[in-house]
Parts: structure tokens; C-alpha cells; sequence
């Protein structure tokens, strides 16, 4: 138990209101709004400990994050250092300060496998000099596509105003790439010292999905999204922006199936969506998804990913998963 007395716990109830899981102590320690939500369960990050859940709340995995990360983040109850993920994906992914501490600390991202609790990826995320710039709290964003955003509050040099700055990258389960240099995402922002205004923003949330990106803030902004008339909003006022994914994809990939040579069937995507790993189960329910082995090689051909399984007996149901 901490200095005040607050533990972390959880509860997992169903959408109709039943109980699945009564309250349950994760860990002595306190946290601030750090739990994500994956493909099959869930994480909650208390100080340097990551906890993975199965969706029946039974504890799978778990990673000291001091130890298995090259990044010193800044591992209190989680103000500058947060969790995310997507049902869809089977990855958490944690941003933050690294070398701890006010000031000078650049932001890094560190992927985790869900499956195993081991670190997989890790990266920075500022692409500026960290000797003169500022940042402080961090929020993370992961997409159906394991496509993320970190938001984080940014100081090029001293002269400017705290605001929000964002950066978007992309994880293939291997390594990670980046889809845009850091930006400032809200129309009211300081772009140069040559206009300081006093426009101000900070404790940034973001939540994202294949198409948008959405950033919510405090600040003190100008209301009419005029940013040269200066700020005239009251200080911490909550204001967000929605912008267009850099590597926008029209939602979860529509899948063909279609009588191959031989005895084969065809299951075809957009290859916009990008690579899946395909699965199976005999049964709708309960259903039983595994990956199909040996997995299918992928073929792009004219736009369109197919992957090629033999018919065999009995029933079999399809379906693509990241």
C-alpha cells in the first residue's frame, strides 16, 4: 500500500451489467487511468510493473519495465508514462518520458507481446534536440492496424508556450516505422517565436481509429480557431481536434472467399488493410480461432492480398486477425 493509502484493483463486468470478475487487488502500489485493453484480455501498469490479464481477469504475464526496456521512463503512478493497445491487436504499447524526471526527457514507445508479457519493439518518439527542448505528460492511441499516436506535451525551447505536440508510427509485429515527423495538431498553436500569443495546451488524451485521430487537451486557446487574435479562453479549458489518418484505411478489410483450383479456397482483402494472419475454427460456438498451419503465404496481386487453404472435411470457419 502506498503513502495514501490506495491500492490498484479491478472489476470486469459485461455489457449487460452481470459480474465476471469481483474486485480483485492487482498490486500494493497506486496507478493514474493506466489499463488497456487487447485482443483477449487486458494490461494494467502499476509504477515499473506491467500486469497481463486474461478477459477473465486471470494473470498471464508479467514484465518489470525498468528492467527489460532500454528507456529509464519515468515510472511513478503513470502522469508522464501511459498504456494503450486495441481490442484488435495483441501488442500494449507504452509511452513516455524516458531519463525521468522534469525537463530535457525526450519521449520513447515501448511495445509489449500480450501472449508472452516480453518486450518486442521499442523507439523514440521526439525528433528533436533533447538538450533544448521541454516535454511532460504523454497519452497513447493504437488503431485496429497496430498503426499508433503519441501525444505529448512539448516545448521546442523555453520562449515557447507548453502545447500539444503528436507524432503517428506503425508496428508490423517486428519492428516499428514512422508514418509523420512530430506536429503540432491543433490549429491554436505557437508556429514560430516570431508570433507568441500565449496560446497553451496540455494533458493531452487521444483515441484513434483507421480513418481519424482524435486529441483532446486542456488549455487556453483562442475560441474562434483564430490563432493570431491570441488566446481568449479561461486557462484549462477542454478543447479537441479530429485530423485525418496519415495511412488511412476505410475500416476492417471486407474478406472474399472464392473456389481456388483444385481442391482449394481463395480468402481475399484489400491489401490497403495490410498483412493478417489468417485463422480458423471448427465451430461458431464456442469457437475455437487458432492460426491455420502451415499459414498460407500472402499474393498481392492488382490491389488484392489472397492466401490459398485446402477444403478439407468438416466444417471450417475463416477469419483474419493482427
Amino acid at each position: 500500500m502506498d503513502s495514501d493509502n490506495e491500492v490498484t484493483t479491478f472489476v470486469i463486468i459485461k455489457p449487460d451489467g452481470s459480474l465476471v470478475k469481483g474486485p480483485t487487488l492487482v498490486d500494493t502500489g497506486d496507478i493514474w487511468d493506466n489499463m488497456a485493453a487487447f485482443r483477449g484480455g487486458f494490461a494494467i501498469k502499476v509504477h515499473n510493473l506491467l500486469y497481463f490479464y486474461d478477459n477473465n481477469g486471470a494473470l498471464q504475464h508479467t514484465n518489470d519495465i525498468k528492467a527489460s526496456s532500454a528507456f529509464a521512463y519515468n515510472l511513478d503512478r503513470g502522469d508522464d508514462t501511459r498504456i494503450g493497445s486495441d481490442i484488435r491487436s495483441s501488442h500494449v504499447y507504452l509511452a513516455g518520458r524516458s531519463l525521468g524526471g522534469q525537463g530535457h526527457s525526450p519521449v520513447a514507445v515501448s511495445i509489449f507481446d500480450s501472449t508472452t508479457g516480453a518486450l518486442v519493439a521499442e523507439a523514440p518518439v521526439t525528433d528533436t534536440d533533447s538538450s533544448v527542448s521541454f516535454t511532460e505528460r504523454t497519452s497513447v492511441a493504437v488503431d485496429a492496424l497496430d498503426r499508433f499516436c503519441v501525444a505529448y506535451v512539448f516545448q521546442p525551447t523555453s520562449d515557447f508556450q507548453p502545447q500539444v505536440a503528436a507524432r503517428v508510427m506503425s508496428f508490423d509485429g517486428k519492428s516499428i516505422s514512422y508514418l509523420t515527423h512530430s506536429f503540432f495538431p491543433f490549429v491554436n498553436s505557437e508556429s514560430s517565436l516570431t508570433n507568441v500569443t500565449g496560446l497553451k495546451t496540455a494533458a493531452p488524451n487521444v483515441s484513434m481509429t483507421t480513418q481519424q485521430i482524435c486529441i483532446a487537451a486542456k488549455g487556453t486557446i483562442n475560441s474562434t480557431n483564430n490563432p493570431s487574435g491570441g488566446p481568449d479562453t479561461s486557462s484549462e479549458t477542454t478543447v479537441y481536434t479530429v485530423i485525418q489518418h496519415p495511412a488511412a484505411v476505410a475500416g476492417a478489410p471486407k474478406i472474399t472467399a472464392s473456389k481456388g483450383t483444385g481442391n482449394t479456397l481463395v480468402i481475399s482483402w484489400a491489401a490497403e488493410a495490410g498483412a493478417f494472419t489468417l485463422q480458423s475454427t471448427p465451430a461458431v460456438s464456442p469457437t475455437s480461432w487458432n492460426p491455420v498451419t502451415p499459414q498460407p503465404p500472402i499474393v498481392t496481386v492488382g490491389g488484392v492480398n489472397s492466401m490459398t487453404v485446402p477444403i478439407n472435411a468438416g466444417q471450417s470457419y475463416f477469419r483474419l486477425a493482427k
